[in-house]
This record gives structure tokens, sequence and C-alpha cells, in this order.
């Protein structure tokens, strides 16, 4: 016997600030996400140069993935995730371009293979 007292599925959803969600249409939601999407990418990269100091992999469900560790020009370090064209092209100690979107930080198409800029 079930227990009279006990809320319905119907009396959850109302009580939940989850029903604004299921009110709004689906594309709503599909449109918010890639408007945010595309403002992350509408900001132009700034480039920054820095020192590789090892490379090394991190655990994924899918397989382990590569990564880099940097010192960028403030003296901090930064452990980049990589592609194979960088692992070919990048030893320890050389100078790698970066491009920084906001916090985000990533190798260059060009990685270690561009010369420094002078001041």
């Amino acid at each position: 016997m079930s227990d009279p007292l006990k809320p319905t599925f119907i009396d959850r959803l109302r009580d939940s600030r989850a029903l604004i969600l299921w009110m709004l249409p689906p594309g709503t939601l599909l449109a918010t996400a890639f408007y945010f999407i595309g403002q992350a990418h509408e900001v132009e990269p700034t480039e920054e140069f820095a020192t590789v100091i090892s490379f090394g992999q991190q655990p994924f469900e899918d397989g382990p993935k590569p990564l880099m560790n940097v010192q960028l020009a403030g003296g901090q370090t930064q452990s980049i995730f990589i592609g194979d064209h960088v692992i070919r092209n990048c030893r320890r100690g050389d100078t790698v371009l970066l491009h920084r979107r906001g916090l985000n930080l990533r190798v260059a198409p060009e990685g270690c293979s561009v010369p420094e800029k002078s001041n």
C-alpha cells in the first residue's frame, strides 16, 4: 500500500525550481548555450612566450592525454594539454608560442618553431 501523504511526481515538479527549465522551449536553451560559446571565440587571443619545462600525461576515461609543463614570463608554471605536432617539434628548454583567451591558454599552431619576438 502506498503512502497517501507522499508527494506525487507532479507535486514535486510543481515545487521544484527545475520547473522553469521544463517550461522553456529547448531551442531557447540551445540558443543561450551557443551565444555564450560564440562570445568566448570572439575575443582575439594574445600571444605569450613560455619555456618548456617537461612533458607528461593525464589519465582520462578514453586513455592518457599528453600535456606540457611550461614556465610563463612571470615565473609561474602551468600545464597545457597538447597535440602530437607539439610533441614532435618541442623539446625541454625550447621557447613555445602560446595563445591566451581570458584564462584559457593553448599552444599556438606554430608551437616551438617560431623565434621569440624581440622588444
